[in-house]
């Protein structure tokens, strides 16, 4: 473990000016905006089965994100509960990006309600043309001023040299409030020291448990006690544990991306109940809230599951994998359903107090856009253009197997007589990348990088393979979709898309 630290220690980045974002009971600030007799009421946005966000009067009842709404109503009796507009939060979720955007172009959105920004070239551009250092305090102040003026919502920001001080150092001062942790390492190491182990972000309720039982409450506890650690827990939970224990982090947004996590999920209690039109509902909040989490963190996600509580506190956990990667809500409430459906079948009561929906395999966006489907194989790709050296039709978009049959088709019809070197406009250049050389027959053609690359190909002479005999019955690698082969060596195919499918 100390070697760890070591290690860790000699990459220590403390030159940037990280900025976290978070806006303050943001659904709930949103709907107080517009409707100003809701400011001075207890509220919160979201329905019966969960609650998204409270604003502060209600947090003050023990009213919270996460929990049911018939508990909150519990807690308040004068809560008033509005249901989720995402399209109006997402809207102020764009202006507040736009501004952003004025301070760094490659601000990093971790929700609707909360992102980080670098301001390090942006501080070092205002010193290049005042001539001072600039107070970097100013300048988040200035950015969660126009904020306000911009939307009439207020934002806590936290400043540090990575993006795990800078998430702590939010949550200092709120709400409409700020905080610097200095960029250096007495003082970090001073901020941390008492810090409470839950006050880090990606420590929860289980973990802080599991640390609590072996005397660990704060962060300087996890430096302390780091060789019991690493023989409890596993080779990247003692990396982590070191890393908040030094006060580390990711200092590139650029790899601060969020396809990072391993699963998205949520969850809610209610009351006890068998009635399957309830089920059905909540499940279908549930899946439309997850929907649009993942939506906001651009994500997509290939495997389900359903957890569900039974009034007897036995819980089970069901999974299956989709045949796409999606943030659908109707695919995944359809897929929930069938889950729900098998297990109801097997139990003779089915009393459920507690639904889950989670994806996992996440991709990103840009990720999911390089998934190769079904269609891929079943789909011949045609990217080029191909003149026939017959009839000298130029058809774009042929498939190396769709010109063989042209061509066979043309010496049909022509009965072998054809003058057709006469008929080639002798102008036609011939390509580099061009496929058909008489020194090579096409279905002999295995340069995959040629024949990708290739923009148009044209022939200024017939090869001697179209004159003396048709073009042999060829077959395309399904996969690749350039690799060819005669049909009789089948055996030669297989062992191509065993190695294209590697």
């Amino acid at each position: 473990m100390d070697k760890l630290i070591s290690t860790l220690e000699s990459v220590r980045d403390l030159s940037h000016a990280i900025i976290h974002i978070d806006m303050d009971a943001f659904y709930a600030a949103v709907e107080m905006r517009d409707n100003p007799e809701l400011k001075n009421r207890p509220m919160a946005v979201g329905g019966e089965g969960m609650l998204s966000t409270s604003n502060y009067h209600a947090r003050r009842f023990g009213v919270r994100a996460g929990m049911p709404g018939f508990i909150g109503r519990k807690l308040c009796p004068e809560l008033v509960i509005v249901p989720c507009n995402f399209d109006k939060y997402t809207a102020t979720s764009k202006v507040v990006q736009g501004i952003f955007s004025q301070y760094d172009k490659s601000y990093c959105m971790m929700s609707l309600d909360e992102g980080y920004l670098d301001l390090t070239n942006y501080l070092d551009n205002l010193e290049e043309a005042d001539g001072e250092k600039p107070d970097v305090e100013e300048v988040v102040n200035e950015l969660r001023r126009k904020v306000f003026e911009a939307t009439e919502l207020t934002c806590s920001a936290g400043i540090g040299c990575n993006t795990r001080l800078a998430k702590i150092g939010s949550d200092q001062n709120k709400p409409n409030g700020q905080f610097v942790i200095p960029a250096d390492k007495e003082e970090i190491l001073k901020f941390i020291h008492d810090l409470p182990i839950r006050k880090i972000s990606g420590i929860g309720n289980v973990t802080e448990q599991l640390l609590n039982s072996v005397g660990v409450v704060t962060c300087s506890d996890l430096f302390e006690k780091r060789g019991m650690l690493s023989l409890l827990f596993s080779e990247i939970s003692c990396h982590q544990f070191m890393e908040i224990a030094l006060g580390l982090g990711c200092t590139d947004l650029n790899e601060y991306n969020v396809s990072e996590r391993k699963s998205i999920s949520t969850e809610t209690t209610f009351k006890a109940t068998s009635n399957q039109e309830e089920i059905h509902k909540i499940l279908e909040e549930l899946c439309e809230e997850l929907s649009e989490d993942m939506k906001n963190k651009c994500l997509f996600g290939k495997q389900f599951t359903l957890k569900c509580k039974l009034d007897t506190f036995d819980t089970l956990t069901r999974q299956t994998n989709l045949a796409f990667c999606t943030n659908d809500s109707s695919i995944m409430l359809k897929t929930a359903k069938v889950l729900l459906e098998k297990e109801i079948s097997k139990l003779n009561s089915f009393c459920v107090r507690l639904l889950g929906v989670r994806m996992s395999e996440l991709l990103s966006d840009q990720e999911t856009k390089k998934q190769v489907t079904i269609d891929h194989f079943l789909t011949a790709k045609k990217e080029n253009s191909d003149v026939c050296p017959v009839c000298l039709k130029e058809i774009a978009y042929w498939t190396v197997s769709e010109f063989a049959h042209h061509v066979n088709k043309c010496i049909d019809t022509e009965n072998g007589e054809t003058s057709s070197e006469s008929k080639v406009n002798s102008d036609t250049k011939i390509s580099k990348e061009n496929i058909l050389k008489e020194s090579e027959p096409l279905y002999n053609r295995h340069d995959r990088d040629e024949i990708c690359t290739s923009k148009k190909r044209k022939l200024t002479t017939i090869p001697e393979m179209f004159k003396k005999k048709k073009v042999e019955k060829i077959v395309t690698c399904p996969v690749c979709n350039v690799w060819t082969v005669d049909e009789c060596k089948s055996y030669e195919l297989n062992q191509h898309i065993d190695s294209c499918l590697i």
